[in-house]
């Protein structure tokens, strides 16, 4: 079995190894005890982050306790070995701003590219060309007013870019109607893939790998990105969900603290 959480952020106020360890446990609970698991997290980092980059320049000691940066198959894909025998694999990837003020996700590749600068439609043949898998999230507010417009007018254009994928997230109220979106991209066949897109706080640390998909098969250690992508892209090879979105008492409670001064 396959266990991927497919928007995760490894912000510089998070402890590592406790990340690392988080990921480890909520996908663990997700596996049968006898049961074979690959679990791996895909990295969305924006232009201040840069956790991939950083542990590949340093192969062996990743600063995170009894995790070791273990085997690194191609320049996107890296093993990270607990001393328990358990092992997470890291896939790095960017996530950017548009020009229409949403963000884009671009799986499989540390790519630099500005924010700010690229519309929607520019951006997605950009990532396809680098062999990234471009995924447009769900954000509080990011899919509402005019924004929302620009993403309902992207996707029902004549035709939407083959891989173009939706994300979802468990910052997103268990209780909230699904958004329009959604609808949309199912009717056109587009796979939406949920991921636990932790926020800059310390105490969400602990929510990477809560949500996520679970996919049947193993992960080849010769190639897991290339693996995973035509996996994730594909809503017809029985990705399924894992996992719970927020309460809405704890949604509220976060979003407070985020408009709080720091």
């Amino acid at each position: 079995m396959i266990l991927v959480d497919t928007h995760t952020h490894m912000h510089t106020i998070f402890n590592v190894e406790k990340f690392l360890d988080a990921a480890l446990l909520h996908m663990t609970a997700q596996a049968k005890a006898d049961e074979q698991t690959d679990r791996a997290l895909c990295l969305t980092e924006t232009r201040d982050q840069h956790f991939f980059k950083d542990l590949t320049s340093r192969m062996g000691e990743t600063g995170a306790g009894p995790w070791q940066a273990c085997h690194a198959p191609d320049s996107v894909s890296i093993r990270l070995d607990r001393a328990s025998g358990h092992s997470l694999w890291l896939v790095a990837g960017r996530q950017i701003a548009t020009s229409e003020r949403l963000e884009i996700l671009c799986l499989g590749h540390d790519a630099d590219i500005p924010d700010h600068i690229h519309s929607l439609t520019e951006l997605t043949p950009m990532i396809l060309q680098l062999g990234g898998l471009p995924v447009l999230p769900w954000g509080f507010g990011k899919w509402t007013g005019g924004r929302g417009r620009a993403v309902k007018a992207f996707l029902e254009q004549g035709s939407v870019p083959d891989n173009i994928c939706l994300g979802d997230n468990s910052n997103r109220p268990r209780l909230w109607p699904e958004p329009e979106a959604f609808a949309i991209a199912r009717k056109k066949n587009i796979a939406i893939l949920p991921g636990s897109d932790p926020l800059p706080l310390a105490s969400t640390c602990a929510d990477v790998g809560r949500y996520g998909l679970r996919m049947d098969g193993s992960l080849p250690a010769a190639a897991p990105w290339a693996h995973l992508r035509s996996r994730l892209a594909n809503p017809d090879l029985s990705c399924v969900p894992y996992g719970k979105r927020e309460s809405l008492p704890r949604f509220v409670w976060n979003q407070t603290r985020l408009r709080l001064p720091h």
